[in-house]
């Protein structure tokens, strides 16, 4: 939830909850950092409809397609490492929900540079099967995964390409690019 405090010179600011930046602290996103703060406890199943509901984006097949997802990242992180997250709450704060909240901006073709385990691909294109979403890394195990979430989930709208962006492929026109760093 969002606290008020007075700025100084008595200026009125809306301040983030102590939560809330934590999560921020984190690299969590602060729209993905509210949705989670009104979600406590619970199983990921529970967290992750709370912040689909919060996020516009309550229908169920979304839920089941990213828990599959999930279970599937989770089973192959064990092993490859893809992710630092190991709680499963939090891989569904820090990965799927973080990797939603741009779904309204984004459209047609998304390349996803540096992939890794597919985020913010992999999410991206189960929650919307329009989307075309090409989702590079150079990193072979992560690829791996990647095309093996692919079958498991069966997405049509995904392709996994292991390689470096600099080797300048004939990518198609993009409309619009987002980077982590876009802060």
């Amino acid at each position: 939830s969002q606290a008020r405090r007075r700025a100084p010179r008595g200026a009125n600011e809306t301040q983030a909850s102590p939560r809330a930046r934590r999560h921020a602290e984190k690299g969590v996103s602060e729209a993905v950092a509210w949705v989670c703060c009104s979600v406590r406890g619970g199983s990921p199943s529970a967290r992750l409809k709370s912040g689909l509901s919060h996020l516009g984006l309550a229908e169920p097949q979304h839920e089941s397609r990213l828990l599959a997802y999930l279970d599937e990242l989770e089973r192959w992180n064990s092993a490859y490492n893809l992710t630092a997250v190991r709680d499963k709450n939090e891989m569904v704060t820090r990965h799927l929900l973080d990797s939603l909240v741009v779904l309204p901006q984004v459209t047609g073709r998304v390349l996803d540079v540096g992939s890794g385990a597919g985020l913010p691909g992999s999410p991206l294109a189960l929650a919307n099967t329009e989307l075309q979403t090409t989702r590079l890394d150079g990193n072979g195990k992560k690829a791996r995964f990647m095309r093996q979430a692919k079958r498991a989930l069966s997405v049509p709208n995904v392709e996994t390409v292991q390689d470096e962006v600099e080797n300048k492929h004939p990518w198609h026109t993009l409309n619009r690019a987002h980077s982590a760093a876009d802060g």
